[in-house]
Parts: structure tokens; sequence; C-alpha cells
């Protein structure tokens, strides 16, 4: 009796652990999947962008209903509306719990009628795959045990109890303590840590645990390596394969169980672990987006379909709040420069993150030196240049802030009664928005911006009424007006489609003696057309004279209109103007055409 009393709190944690659920949904699956080709390397973002080339982006911890947040979009009228607004997929953040591979289960029997209404509407989902790092739970606390099988799911090292004077002591009440880098500096030298380790920092990426008695009666204490405060990183090179075992069913409940046809995959997994992830999915039938860290490197390595445009937001925000485009002109120079596909791109407007808000680029590589302008300077220096001009002209100390475009928008303007200057702001707004939609790739927006939400971080948000923190109406609301956010947004959608920019590519960024002009040029995606888009982000109108070979024997359309602009067809120049703060796309028809 003793024995089975404790050997009890075992056998409990193996039936809850994210590795027994794995081995349920693999096992279910194995020969449906069996029957599947080998998957290529070749990324199939053209495919994907036929039909879901525009996502919107819902944080579910920030609607009204948080008992049962997928109840928040029963009604079939919202589905209508997203259709309306041009949205094609929806990526749905937050579904599940710490301690399930899929969905919440209490959810399910609603998400069901949820897929019904989306069918109909002809919308799917993008979903979020487990990270590179797990909440504490039944599994940890089986390897902390020393189940094997769960052992090897994470970075855990055993301490000999001659070493636990290199670990310190567990703080009342608390699991696990941080250790600090000189400790473990000590662990390295004794052999119990190979990674690197940064002596600049006070705490470290490694965490001890308390001493546990296993289950074979003897008592250890662990080092692990951690995300966060406290979440142990899986092991993605282990000689179980326990980590792929759970992202690989992770993956088939959501494709065949929920229905999410794009997966997300964490860009802190190693880039090795990525590429064999990406092709399991390739495999399963679904496609690919990998969330970057705002590095080059990140996403021109990607091995998914897509990539999170990381890169750009920061360089958009200095044009929008500097009226100058000189970084912003230098990372899509680096874009190209780097041969980054801009098809596989997605530019996103949602409320900013904290790696969003600092120029990652920049700071990967201090000493390396860069072309800004007619300058070349190192990135350390450039990096704090732009902070600088951004902090002044927001009139701030040290940082900024962690909100929404919405919110930027009202500081750039210097508003203090910005009720009263909902159509300025809304003006801006809608810039930025056609900034990304006229790019290739994928144009993502966020229900915080579709509702013009000027507090990050909303928890109760009303997506068919009106919200406090929000100074757009609600989106049934909005519907009816024409000069809304919704109805105008809806406008720059539809143009978007019609000249299949999301197929294109990115094919030079040209000078202007404006500093707060941006000038892309692309090339469509079906017929091959070469479009540009003309940005000014100044208060001050401002004439642009481009000059292209390949537009030379051409007719200068504007896309919102449809109408001719004046250009002499023969010539290779052509001359328009910009409104203040106002944005413009063409694209140049052959004669035959």
């Amino acid at each position: 009796m003793s024995r089975l009393l404790f050997f009890l709190p075992y056998l409990l944690f193996a039936e809850t652990t994210l590795l027994s659920q794995a081995e349920t949904i693999s096992q279910s699956y194995q020969e449906q999947i069996s029957k599947t080709p080998p998957p290529g390397r070749e990324s199939l973002a053209n495919q994907a962008l036929i039909s879901s080339s525009n996502w919107l982006t819902i944080h579910l911890e920030s609607l009204e209903n948080q008992r049962n947040p997928i109840d928040s979009f029963d009604d079939p009228k919202i589905w209508q509306l997203f259709k309306d607004i041009g949205i094609q997929s929806v990526h749905l953040k937050n579904i599940k719990n710490n301690q399930e591979l899929i969905i919440d289960p209490s959810w399910k029997s609603s998400w069901t009628s949820l897929q019904e209404k989306t069918q109909r509407q002809k919308i799917s989902f993008v979903g979020d795959l487990m990270g590179n790092a797990i909440p504490m739970g039944s599994d940890f606390e089986m390897a902390i045990q020393n189940q094997k099988k769960y052992t090897s799911l994470f970075h855990l090292i055993e301490i000999d109890p001659k070493d636990w004077n290199l670990i310190p002591e567990i703080p009342s009440g608390q699991k696990e303590a941080n250790v600090p880098w000189l400790n473990v500096q000590k662990l390295h030298q004794k052999g119990y840590i190979q990674e690197l380790f940064n002596p600049y920092i006070k705490k470290s990426s490694w965490n001890t645990t308390a001493p546990i008695v296993g289950i074979d009666g003897k008592k250890r204490r662990w080092i692990y390596l951690k995300e966060g405060k406290n979440n142990p990183c899986l092991s993605w090179l282990s000689t179980s394969f326990g980590a792929y075992q759970l992202i690989t069913a992770n993956a088939l409940g959501m494709f065949f169980e929920l229905g999410e046809k794009i997966l997300q995959i964490d860009g802190k997994i190693p880039l090795f672990a990525q590429e064999m992830i990406a092709l399991w999915i390739r495999k399963m039938g679904a496609y690919t987006t990998l969330s970057t860290n705002g590095t080059l490197a990140s996403i021109a390595n990607a091995p998914t379909d897509f990539a999170t445009d990381s890169a750009t937001p920061i360089a958009l925000l200095h044009a929008l709040i500097t009226q100058n485009t000189t970084a912003l002109q230098m990372i899509y120079q680096l874009f190209l420069e780097n041969n980054i596909p801009s098809h596989k791109l997605v530019h996103t407007l949602q409320p900013f993150e904290t790696h969003l808000c600092d120029w990652m680029e920049l700071i990967q590589s201090p000493q390396k030196k860069f072309n800004y302008g007619e300058e070349k300077i190192t990135a350390n220096f450039l990096r704090q240049r732009l902070l600088k001009e951004d902090l002044l002209r927001l009139q701030l100390l040290d940082r900024l802030p962690e909100t929404t475009w919405v919110d930027y928008c009202k500081r750039s303007l210097n508003l203090q009664d910005f009720e009263n200057h909902v159509d300025d702001i809304q003006k801006l707004h809608l810039l930025l928005a056609f900034t990304y939609a006229h790019q290739p790739g994928v144009f993502c927006v966020s229900l915080e911006d579709l509702l013009g939400a000027y507090r990050s971080k909303n928890t109760n948000l009303n997506i068919l009424e009106s919200n406090p923190d929000c100074i757009y109406a609600s989106l049934p609301i909005q519907q009816t007006n024409p000069d809304s956010f919704t109805s105008q947004l809806s406008q720059i959608i539809r143009k978007r489609n019609e000249t299949n920019i999301a197929r294109g590519s990115l094919i030079d960024v040209l000078p202007s003696p404006n500093p707060g002009t941006l000038l892309l040029l692309h090339r469509l995606g079906s017929s091959g057309f070469i479009q540009l888009l003309a940005v000014n982000f100044s208060k001050e109108s401002v004439q642009e004279n481009i000059k292209y070979k390949e537009i030379a024997e051409t007719s200068a359309i504007d896309i919102m209109t449809q109408l001719g602009e004046e250009k002499v067809f023969s010539s290779p120049q052509f001359s328009f103007n910009l409104d203040p703060q106002s944005a413009r796309a063409f694209y140049f028809q052959p004669k035959y055409y």
C-alpha cells in the first residue's frame, strides 16, 4: 500500500501530460499521414496567397467574454463583417491553456459552431504552434522526478550533491530560483553547462530546482534552461526527440481538428528544428509562417512559407513620428541586398510588443556600419540617434511606450483633445494601412486597429458594440459609413486584390529629394507590370519625379481611382503630386493592354 502511495503522484501526472496527449493524437492520424507524399523544401507562399493574403489578428484575452471567448464569435454577422472588409484568414491567438496541446476542452463545442460560420464565408484560420518553451506542468514534474522519457524533453541537468553549493538555495514559497551568471560560469568550468553564457547580466537563462525525490527514491537537484521567469525550454536535440513528438501532434490537432490551415512557428525555436517542423506541416497539407525577432537574418533564413516582417514596423513608426523615411528606405534596401523574398513577408498592423519597440537589426551588430542616407555610421550610433529623434518629437524621456498605432498617430499629431480630431488620426492610420497593403506578401491588421483602440492592454473589446477605449465606432456602424476606417480599408484591400500585389516582388527603392517620401517599386504578381507605391509622411505637399527604364512605353494608372495619369507614353519619367501625409499607388501599363 505504501509503495502505491509513493507512485500515486507519478501515475496521476502520467495521465495528464502533454506527451501522453501527443502519443494519442499521433496514433489517431498515423495512417492518414502515411499516405501523403514527401514534402518539398520550396516555399508555398504563392499558393497560399491565392486564398489567404489578408489576415486579421485577434487576441482572445482582449475580448469581453473571458469565460469562453470563442462564444464572442457566435453571431454570424461578425463573419459577414470580416468578409465585407476583405479578411480571408483570422489568426486567433491563445486558444489553448497550458495543459492542452490543441484547445481548452470546454471550448470545443463552441469551436465546431465557429467553423461552420467561417466556412460559409470562406474564411480560414491561422494558429500558433507551441513555442520553444512550455509552462511548468505535469511534463516537467515528471522530468524532475527522473522519469527518463520526460527528462529528455527539456534542457535538464542533474547536479551532483557535492556541487550543490554552486547553485542557490530556493527561497521560501518558491519551487525554483535563478542561477546567477557567476555560478553559471563555475558550472560551465565543471562541465555541466556547455552553452555560452553572458557575464554582463546579473540573471542567467538557467534556473535551479529545490531538492526533489525521484521515482527511484533518490533525492536530486536540477538546473534547467528557461525562457521568461521559469518556463523550461524544450530540447530539440535529445535521444527521444520528445519535443518533436509534442509539436507534431500539436500541428496535427490544429490542422485536422481545428481546421487551421496556416500554422505559426515560434522564432525562438532553433533554425534546424524550424526546418523539420516546416517540412512536417507541409507534408500534412498546411502552410507555415514564422514569428521573427526583427533581425534580417531571422527573416532571410526562415524555412517557412511566410515570415513576419518584424524589421519595418519600428522604421515605419519612426517615419510617422519624424516625417523622415531615411531609416525605412534603409530597411527596404537591406531586404533587396539580402535577397529576402517580399511575397513571403507578413506585414502586420497590431499593438506594439516589447521586441518591436527597438531596432533589433542594429542591436544585433552594434559595430556594423550601415548606409544611412549619405552617411555610413555604426549600428549602435544610428540606433541611439533614431531613438533620440523619436523621444524628442514625442516629448518622452527614455523609452517608447508599448501601445497601439492609433495612439502613436495621436501622439505624432501632438493632440491633447484627440476626441475632436478623430478624422485626423484616422487619416494617418489609413496611411499606415495603405503603406503595408500595397506591398507584396500578406497584409495583416488587428482587431484593435479595426476598432481604433488607443490602449494596447484592452481586455473587454466587443466586436459588435462600441468600446470605451476605442475612437472608431462598432464594426456594424463603420460598415454603413463610407468615410469610416473599415469602409476605406475595405476599398484599399479590394484594390490590393485586383492588382495581385500580394504575389509581387520588391524590385527597387527609389531616392527622393523629399525626406518624408517613401518610393517603392514592385513587380505585380500576375501581369508583371511595374507598380509604384508612393507615401508622403510629411505635413507638406510634395512633387515627385521618378525615372526608371522599364516604365518607358507605358501609361500610368492610379490604382485606387483607375484613372490615367499625365505621362508621356514613350518616356521613362513620371511626375506626380502627393498631398500632406498621403499615399498613392500606380501601375504602368504597356500599350498592348
